[in-house]
């Protein structure tokens, strides 16, 4: 009970006294101020409020799914380390060399190497003299004669080549080679005119070219269309040669000297009875 109520029901009593009983006996007028207090009592007392039952206990909501990771992959490009390519065997010559169809001068006239100009190496060959080479003129590949040439790169490795069959000379065996005359000779250095007398297998020729005399001796071929042989100056210098009288004709002959010893080397041709110097005047 709280304070409040005490004090309206002390007031009541005391209230009650003072009026009278109103035709109540004390004791009566106290029981009906009492049943008054409680009713008013009845009537502030505080409702219980029904409560609201509790929300349902919800579910938490379902945790994303945490997202799934892709790998790309991503192609690596690799990274090209250049190597320096093998070398590729060449050769050079310091005299104009023909190249034919095979090793030797029974052999056609394919092209020509000049000097200043590098041929590719194809193969090389059972003969020591020669090596298989890409023609400089983008024919066939052509036989080069090494006397004047010089070789770069190794030939070890590449394929061995054996000679084709030498051709069917086509000289009749009338034919008589003389040498004997006076020809138009280009030496790559000066052209002049030198005297030959053949003599048997031999040919001899003198000559002042330049106010040096020239003197030649070849031994020829039993065939008689090549000249081998040495050439001297009164000057102390040497050196020899060969000339190859061309197929077909006995007034042109192409050919090559070199000095003893080297580096001095050239070509050297020449012509007589108004035949006119050979093309190529480099040979053999």
């Amino acid at each position: 009970m709280t304070k409040k109520i005490v004090f309206h029901l002390a007031l009541l009593i005391i209230l009650a006294a003072c009026n009278g009983t109103n035709g109540m006996s004390e004791e009566e007028a106290i029981e009906s101020a009492r049943l008054t207090l409680e009713a008013g009592l009845t009537q502030n007392a505080p409702q219980e409020q029904a409560q609201a039952p509790a929300p349902a206990e919800q579910e938490p909501p379902p945790e994303a799914a945490a997202p799934t990771l892709t790998e790309t992959l991503v192609p690596l490009t690799p990274t090209i380390t250049l190597t320096p390519t093998s070398s590729i065997p060449t050769a050079a010559v310091s005299v104009a060399t023909n190249c034919r169809s095979g090793p030797g001068v029974a052999y056609g006239l394919l092209d020509v190497v000049n000097p200043g100009q590098s041929v590719v190496i194809t193969a090389q060959t059972t003969n020591s003299n020669y090596v298989l080479v890409q023609a400089p003129g983008g024919g066939p590949d052509c036989w080069l004669w090494l006397q004047h040439a010089t070789i770069s790169g190794n030939i070890g490795n590449l394929p061995l080549v054996t000679p084709p069959p030498s051709p069917t000379p086509t000289l009749t065996p009338t034919e008589v080679i003389d040498w004997t005359g006076a020809w138009q000779t280009d030496s790559g250095n000066a052209q002049f005119v030198l005297n030959i007398t053949q003599s048997g297998n031999t040919i001899t020729a003198t000559e002042v070219v330049n106010a040096i005399t020239l003197t030649i001796n070849a031994a020829l071929s039993p065939d008689g269309r090549t000249a081998t042989g040495a050439w001297v100056q009164d000057n102390g210098i040497s050196g020899t040669f060969v000339w190859q009288m061309l197929p077909g004709s006995t007034d042109q002959f192409n050919g090559n000297w070199v000095t003893v010893p080297p580096p001095g080397a050239n070509y050297w041709c020449g012509f007589r009875n108004g035949a006119g110097y050979p093309n190529p005047c480099a040979g053999p």
